[in-house]
């Protein structure tokens, strides 16, 4: 079932977005207006929604640990859109452009952290 969240976030065109192998970050468009950091893991075709479904914890555990060294304290939350297809999201507090270019800060070393940890393991 797809939410008013998640629909207004897909129509959203990325700004700010970046690429880090299977990893989009995209600053997205929620419910209210209000900016919305998100990583996209795009999956490969034929791979199992439950590989997918453990990397998004994995990304999603990952970002809850490095909001801990900021004094923000957004909300993480993670969605599986698809088989192949999911995301994680920053729940911003005030939903200033600040706020939200710190957001997408944290977004981002978090997927270039993944991206290089999956190079690693030979993935």
């Amino acid at each position: 079932m797809t939410t008013k969240h998640e629909t207004a976030a897909r129509r959203q065109q990325p700004r700010n977005a970046t690429r880090h192998q299977r990893y989009e970050v995209v600053l997205a468009t929620g419910e209210y207006g209000t900016p919305t950091p998100t990583i996209r893991v795009l999956g490969e075709r034929g791979e199992h929604p439950r590989a997918i479904s453990a990397e998004l914890h994995m990304l999603a555990a990952a970002a809850e640990l490095a909001t801990m060294k900021t004094p923000d304290t957004w909300n993480v939350e993670l969605y599986h859109d698809h088989d192949t297809v999911g995301s994680i999201r920053l729940e911003l507090i005030e939903g200033d452009n600040a706020e939200a270019e710190r957001g997408m800060a944290l977004l981002t070393r978090v997927a270039r952290d993944a991206a290089l940890a999956a190079a690693k393991r030979g993935r």
